[in-house]
């Protein structure tokens, strides 16, 4: 386990621990995409390349964000950008860029929306997964064990996030093989007044399901997550902090998509 602020030196440049987590945690999304999703693989194509190009635009924009906070400093040594990254919004600019940037390429070639937010929040999933094989995380004072730090053992709020994020997983994979199952068996055929027709299950529809399971899951772990770091209840008490306004949507978002049932379609041969 690392601290958050530790690094690796590559030459003059620092590389910090959670961005290692981070190409750690897509890598292995990538993998299962290319491995997993065969049927896909189109859609798939576009998607990683889609996605390689908007994270190349947010680095770019994280390294390059100093130049904009200081033009007139940078201007007369651009040498120092070498040194400094990001500033005061730095990653907030290079977030807003990288989905601006997959937003616009998603519509242009065409990918499934439902299919898009179930992989881009498995992607999300897997970092949470490697950050917290890595990166150690502690929560409030505790008599039990956990990570100590100046003699004092805290909650380690790392490892619950793992097990969390790996039950996820786990349930997620559960739902997908229930869905192959009805995929399987939904599509029969019957003879009505002569005519064969099939009942088909609209596979975006179990592509939306399992974004709503994902999305009311990460919602979930995102709440109760802060709360065992904090000891607040932000549900309870208010004043919420954005982790967990957001953590808040993803619940009522993830359980209204749960709301509308699956569709079946009669093509008829």
């Amino acid at each position: 386990m690392f601290e958050a602020t530790e690094g690796f030196q590559l030459g003059p440049a620092n590389v910090p621990i959670s961005l290692i987590a981070v190409v750690m945690g897509l890598a292995i999304f990538l993998l299962w995409i290319k491995k997993g999703e065969r049927e896909q693989s189109h859609q798939a194509d576009r998607f990683r390349d889609l996605l390689f190009s908007s994270l190349f635009v947010a680095l770019l924009v994280y390294k390059f964000w100093p130049f904009v906070e200081n033009y007139g400093q940078l201007s007369v040594k651009p040498s120092q950008l070498l040194l400094y990254s990001g500033g005061a919004y730095g990653w907030e600019a290079a977030m807003i860029s990288g989905v601006l940037w997959f937003t616009y390429g998603g519509i242009r070639r065409k990918l499934s929306l439902w299919l898009t937010v179930e992989w881009l929040l498995l992607g999300f999933v897997s970092v949470r997964v490697a950050s917290s094989l890595l990166l150690k995380k502690v929560g409030m004072p505790t008599d039990w064990w956990g990570w100590t730090v100046q003699g004092q053992v805290y909650v380690p709020m790392n490892l619950l996030e793992g097990v969390g994020y790996l039950l996820l997983v786990g349930v997620y994979a559960w739902v997908r093989g229930q869905h192959g199952v009805k995929s399987g068996e939904d599509h029969s055929h019957h003879m009505t007044d002569g005519i064969i027709t099939t009942n088909a299950v609209d596979a975006s529809q179990f592509h939306k399901e399992r974004a709503a399971l994902l999305l009311v899951g990460v919602g979930l772990l995102t709440l109760l997550l802060t709360l065992g770091e904090t000891g607040r209840n932000a549900v309870i008490w208010g004043n919420w902090t954005l982790a967990e306004l957001c953590g808040f949507v993803a619940i009522i978002i993830g359980g209204l998509l749960l709301l509308y049932p699956i569709r079946y379609k009669k093509v008829d041969n």
